[in-house]
Parts: structure tokens; sequence; C-alpha cells
């Protein structure tokens, strides 16, 4: 066994054991556990803004303003506005279905 490669593995906490049966024969056991922690650099966070109101001019601008302190909160943790993008608006009317039944 070549003793440099040895003397690396001991050096990077490995615990290895050699046993030598004769002259020329060798037998190397290592055993080791290694932990690599690395922080995140991407999160990914999808979530929608939704208000009802009697118009759609109504809706939109309270959604705007619920939408506005949502990425201001953002901002104040942190997270840089060139990070954060809208998806998707929709509007659409508000439909009940109401449904009579008679009874005979």
């Amino acid at each position: 066994m070549k003793m440099p490669i040895f003397l690396t593995l001991l050096a990077l906490g490995f615990e290895a054991t050699v046993q030598a049966d004769g002259d020329d024969a060798c037998h190397v056991e290592v055993t080791g556990v290694d932990v690599v922690t690395q922080s995140t650099t991407i999160a990914r966070v999808k979530f929608a803004v939704e208000t009802q109101a009697k118009t759609s001019k109504k809706a939109s601008e309270s959604n705007t303003r619920k939408a506005d302190r949502v990425i201001s909160a953002l901002k104040n943790a942190g997270i840089d506005v060139t990070d954060l993008q809208t998806q998707g608006y929709s509007s659409h009317p508000a439909t009940r279905i109401v449904e009579k039944m008679s009874v005979t």
C-alpha cells in the first residue's frame, strides 16, 4: 500500500485499519461518514391575491392594494424586486347559481 493514500484518508477524518499478511499482501478497510451542508439560493413561492367587489374596477383597485402590501412585505424581508414576477392576472364575474325545487 502506498503510504500517502493512507495518510490522506487519515487527514480527512476517515477511520482506517491496515492488516498485512506477509510481505506483499495488504488489506485496507476505510470507513467514513461525511455531511455536506449547502445553503439554498432559490426558493419558489406561488400565491394568489383574490378580491370580490360589486364592480370589476373596485375589485381590481382593492386587489392592487393587497398585492402591493404583499410585495412591500417581501421587499422588507430582503427579497430583491427583480426576483419577483407576476405570472397571471384574471378577472371574471362572480355568478351564483340558484336551483329552485318544487315539491308536489
